[in-house]
């Protein structure tokens, strides 16, 4: 469950991105998501991040939702930000690498 107040952001794209961003967190953890906003867009999303519920700035009222129990671990929630970090430095040695071949192979051909 997530609250804001959105007031700021009255009428601007920024209300509807705020309320889409539990989807990504719902899929990430496996858990169903709820943004409740008290003046912008409010949503519902499961498990996989399908859109349950939404709620337009203009509407007043409640709604009810039936939100799904999670039943599963996500590979997220098993190896965090392990995975992201451990492809950056991936990416990072083969970049240094790439570099420093490319550079030999510069000083090679000023050398002759």
């Amino acid at each position: 469950m997530y609250q804001s107040s959105t007031s700021t952001f009255q009428g601007s794209w920024a209300q509807p991105q705020l309320a889409a961003q539990p989807a990504v967190r719902a899929v990430e953890a496996g858990i169903p998501a709820v943004h409740a906003s008290l003046s912008g867009d409010s949503s519902a999303f499961d498990t996989r991040g399908r859109r349950l519920a939404w709620c337009s700035a203009e509407f007043n009222g409640a709604i009810v939702v039936n939100v799904p129990l999670a039943s599963n671990v996500t590979l997220y929630l098993r190896l965090g930000d392990w995975v992201p970090v451990t492809a950056f430095v991936v990416m990072g040695a083969g970049f240094a690498v790439f570099l420093r071949r490319s550079l030999a192979r510069v000083s090679d051909c000023a050398d002759k």
